[in-house]
């Protein structure tokens, strides 16, 4: 009885442990330290597909190994990027991660006449801080905020 009680907790654990680690997923936000720090498609000698700027703001979705860390540049590009290139700032919980469906005004208010603070490319992720009306209030990885139609961005974490 005791055997049959303890493989089902077991079972249980199993079969909701992905569930809890992919919904707790942290992500972090990264600044490049060297100039022209070179993107690859993956983490070693592979292809470049970018070159980033000193100070320009990533987001990691972990190591991809003990060299390289798998990030999200600012144009929506997913690849690696040497450990010693960049610094983390803070975590961001990955749920709160979106994406741009279509080229997005991020304006100053949540109404359509405001201020336009930049455009974002279609593919731009961004983290969400609060959802209102249709609109939701977002931070962009270089650190702007502003407010982008909520039907325009979609879930990625």
């Amino acid at each position: 009885m005791k055997r049959k009680l303890f493989l089902s907790l077991l079972l249980i654990v199993v079969l909701t442990l992905p569930a809890l680690s992919a919904s707790a997923a942290k992500w972090t936000y990264m600044k490049v330290i060297v100039q022209d720090a070179r993107v690859r498609k993956g983490p070693g000698a592979y292809e470049i597909i970018t070159s980033l700027d000193k100070g320009t703001k990533v987001i990691s979705t972990g190591r991809a190994n003990k060299s390289y860390y798998r990030i999200i540049t600012p144009g929506g590009q997913i690849g690696y990027i040497f450990r010693d290139h960049v610094k983390a700032l803070a975590s961001a919980d990955s749920s709160k991660i979106y994406k741009t469906t279509a080229k997005v005004n991020l304006r100053r208010k949540a109404r359509a006449g405001s201020t336009l603070v930049k455009t974002l490319k279609a593919g731009t992720y961004v983290k969400v801080l609060s959802i209102s009306g249709g609109w939701t209030h977002v931070k962009t990885a270089d650190g702007k905020k502003g407010y982008v139609r909520s039907d325009l961005i979609k879930k990625v974490g």
